[in-house]
Formats: structure tokens, sequence, C-alpha cells
């Protein structure tokens, strides 16, 4: 696996109330690198506006009324950044973090949630399933901002790469903000667990993936690596396997199975990524949450190839949680195919989304 890498990051804050503050980095990016800055301002009267800095892309932006702000920037270093200016439209205090990545796909290939907001001490950045792209080495950041000076407890579970943070100690007008990376896992989507703050405090949270670079052969999605199906079990284990098996999923669901209409080509044909051949399945995506029961799935089957046919279809990989018609991850209808191991695909659950039923069409790969 090749994930994009950290090469530099940072952080401040400002110290003290201003319009105009010069984050300085210290380091100077190198040419052609990924930039993502995360920058937080105090706020006393809602929504405080940041001045976009000059040559950067707004990833997202905070739209709440609480009393801190908060947005998120991307650039491609031209090899001269040693720091940003960031104004705002009224004298608050800010800090910020940035993080420096190689090995990354360009600017079109980074995306963000729309944040989340909340007043207590727990920052919980929301689920990200890139519209772009499905499983790949891709690169996740964590992010959260909060209103006055509680400091930093804890950051989310498994985000223990470049961790920063500042926060401006100041009861009145402090502000704080936490990064963290995780770059350790091939999956399609995170959901990364809450940072913690030593009190409760109005706070606003995000997350950010970044795609692998398309020249590395590695940040194909993983059911073209030969190595990664080695790392699988066998599709004989994976049959004989109890709770984790396809076999096992098929029989613990049969009831919902039984009341939808699923139909099969049976037939070996190429995969629509070039990756080997398999069979073809659809099922209906109705109101009713699905599970992978719903398919028969085959004895030798390592990946799963997932779109969507004629409606958006929601869903999620938690046992505990089940997608709605507005909630949940997203097959797009028109957008690349996803593609799970068994071992995940055995985990979804599925429903249409808001509109009309639609169809999901499933590409069980059994011959790399």
């Amino acid at each position: 696996m090749t994930f994009p890498t950290v090469v530099n990051s940072g952080a401040a804050n400002s110290g003290a109330n201003t319009t105009s503050w010069t984050f300085n980095f210290g380091f100077t990016a190198t040419s052609g690198n990924l930039l993502i800055l995360c920058v937080v301002s105090d706020s006393t009267t809602g929504i405080d506006s940041f001045t976009s800095p000059s040559s950067w892309t707004l990833l997202d932006n905070d739209t709440s009324s609480f009393e801190v702000t908060m947005s998120t920037w991307k650039r491609i270093s031209d090899g001269t950044e040693t720091g940003v200016t960031i104004g705002l439209a009224v004298s608050q205090g800010m800090a910020a973090t940035i993080h420096e990545f190689s090995g990354h796909n360009g600017l079109t290939d980074v995306e963000a949630a729309a944040q989340s907001t909340g007043a207590d001490s727990s920052p919980n950045p929301p689920n990200l399933d890139p519209a772009g792209w499905g499983t790949e080495d891709t690169a996740w950041i964590a992010y959260c901002g909060w209103d006055s000076n509680p400091g930093l407890s804890s950051y989310p579970t498994n985000f223990t790469a470049n961790q920063r943070s500042s926060e401006w100690n100041n009861a009145t007008d402090g502000v704080g903000v936490a990064t963290a990376v995780r770059a350790n896992l091939q999956q399609a989507s995170e959901n990364p667990g809450t940072f913690s703050i030593g009190s409760s405090q109005e706070w606003v949270a995000g997350t950010i993936a970044i795609r692998p670079s398309a020249d590395d052969p590695s940040s194909a999605s993983s059911a073209s690596s030969p190595s990664s199906a080695s790392s699988l079990s066998s599709a004989s284990s994976a049959s004989s396997n109890s709770s984790s098996s396809p076999s096992s999923a098929s029989s613990n669901s049969s009831s919902s199975a039984s009341s939808i209409s699923t139909s099969s080509s049976s037939v070996s044909t190429s995969s629509s990524s070039g990756v080997g051949s398999g069979e073809y399945q659809q099922v209906s995506a109705t109101s009713s949450v699905k599970t992978a029961a719903a398919f028969t799935i085959p004895a030798d089957c390592y990946f799963v190839e997932i779109t969507a046919d004629t409606q958006e279809v929601r869903y999620t990989m938690d046992n505990a949680t089940s997608p709605t018609q507005t909630s949940g991850m997203r097959f797009l209808v028109g957008g690349r195919s996803k593609t799970f191991s068994i071992e995940d695909f055995i985990r979804i659950k599925f429903v249409r989304g808001a509109g009309s039923d639609g169809v999901l069409n499933v590409h069980f790969l059994t011959d790399l």
C-alpha cells in the first residue's frame, strides 16, 4: 500500500484578538505537494467570515451560529509557502493547523464532509464517503475547533499520526484547534471517533479524505491487487467460517432475502474495472432496509464491485446502525463503482435514497 504521506505539519494560535493573522508553518513546502489548512476563530456574534487566503481553495466552512467558526482550505504548493495570512471580519482569536502531503492525486481528489457541530466535551467528526472514489489507500484527516480554553484531552481512536493542536489559553476569547491523520487501512469511507476536550464547550468538527496518486499501482481499487486477495481468507475457508462467512450471512437473514426479487446473470464476464471475471446480480433497493443476504454470494468470491443503477442507494457497514433514505453512505448513479472485500460486503445494510425505488448492481469477482 502507498498512502498519501504527511511530510510536514504544524499548529499555532494568534495569542490575541485580531482581524489579520499570519500563521507561520515552521517549514517551506515542496512544490507539487498538497497543503491542507484548518482554521478556527472565536465568535461572539454567530458566524464571523474569514477572508479566504489568496490562491487557496475552500474545502468546507461552518454555517452554524455557534460561538466558534471554522473553515478548511486546500492548495497545491508552488514551493514558496512558509505561512499564510488569514483575515477575519471581526477581531477575534484564531488557531490553525497545516499538513503537507506527498503522494496525492491532485486538488480535485480531496473531499470534505459537511461539518458537524455540538456543545459538549466530545467533538465528533462526521462520516465521509468520498463521491469520487471507492476503496483505495485514502488518507483521512479528523479535525475540530472549540471555544474558550478547556484543553485537549484526546484524539479519535486510530487517528494516531501527525497529531497537531494549539489553543489560545484565554477564558473569554480563547479558541483551540486539533487535527490528526489516519493512513494505514484501505477502506471506502471513514467515520472517526470523537475528540475529547476538558469541559463542555461549543465546537465544530470535520473529516477530510485525500486520494492516493493514480501513478502508484497500489492506489487502484483493492480488487485489482492480487496481493490483497492473497491476504484474505480463501474461498473455501470463507465458506466454512461461521459468523463472518458469506453462507452464514445468507442463512442468518433468509427472511429478508425471501421478500426480495433477485436476478443473476450467472455469466462469466469482464469486470467494468478490468480486474477479472465473475457474476453480476441485481437487487431492488426499496424503503425497507436490506442486507447482503439479499444476494446469492458465490462460494469462490473474493471481492465485490457495487454501483447504483437508477436511483441513489444509501448504506451502512455497522451492525448497530441502519441507513435511512436521507442518511448513511451513498452509492451514486453514474458514480464510480465501489469495491469491497467479501468480509466487508457481508456487513452492508442498504436502502433506497430519497425518491423512487432503485436497483443495486453487484459484480461478484471470482477470478482475479
